[in-house]
């Protein structure tokens, strides 16, 4: 009873697990980014690709902005979300999205210059993006997940083509992902309780 009990139980916690979103940490580590308008967040990781293991609901919220450009965010997943930086902050929508690589990008409308997801900056800063977050003594980066009330898997800032700064404060973004379970994780969860039941009811019989 108690195997039984432990196997539902670390199916359960496998599947929280994944409710995250992931990164790479293959992107180039930044110091001493300070926005005006949204957080000033002293470091980040620059163009580091951002992916999930299971498919789900990726929820966007709009945390703020520092520029005269308008910018885009898209995620071109099972469905298409499309948002401005020229919305009220809090603003969130949502977007279905498969396993794998985040399928986003970040565009400036006023001269076209962006970077996919993972991508890399066509110049030293102008076009690109950062995951924000802090890095421990250790070496390890882990993100920062909390802004203006609103916890998040990551929060992401871009940099788009005006070259005026380098602070990734100009379309700043939360992101969370809510996972839809495969069904093989539903069976192995299933079967578990079945188990877990069926035993149950032995013993009471007996």
């Amino acid at each position: 009873m108690k195997k039984l009990a432990i196997a539902v139980a670390v199916a359960a916690c496998a599947f929280s697990a994944q409710a995250q979103l992931s990164y790479s940490t293959t992107g180039t580590y930044l110091n001493s980014i300070a926005g005006n308008n949204v957080p000033s967040f002293s470091t980040g990781l620059l163009d580091a690709q951002i992916s999930t293991a299971l498919p789900g609901t990726l929820s966007v919220t709009f945390l703020g902005k520092e520029a005269g450009h308008t910018n885009l965010f898209g995620v071109y997943g099972t469905t298409t979300l499309e948002m401005l930086n020229n919305i009220a902050v809090g603003t969130t929508q949502q977007v279905q999205v498969g396993a794998g690589a985040l399928p986003f990008r970040f565009l400036d409308q006023n001269d076209s210059t962006g970077v996919p997801n993972g991508g890399n900056s066509p110049s030293a800063a102008q076009g690109s993006y950062v995951i924000f977050g802090t890095r421990a003594q250790n070496g390890d980066w882990s993100p920062l997940k909390s802004y203006g009330g609103g916890t998040f898997d990551l929060i992401i800032g871009f940099n788009d083509g005006a070259k005026v700064d380098a602070d990734y404060d100009d379309h700043v973004l939360g992101l969370s992902l809510a996972p839809v379970p495969e069904p093989g994780t539903y069976a192995m969860l299933l079967a578990g309780l079945a188990a877990t039941g069926f035993v149950a009811r032995r013993r009471r019989a007996a």
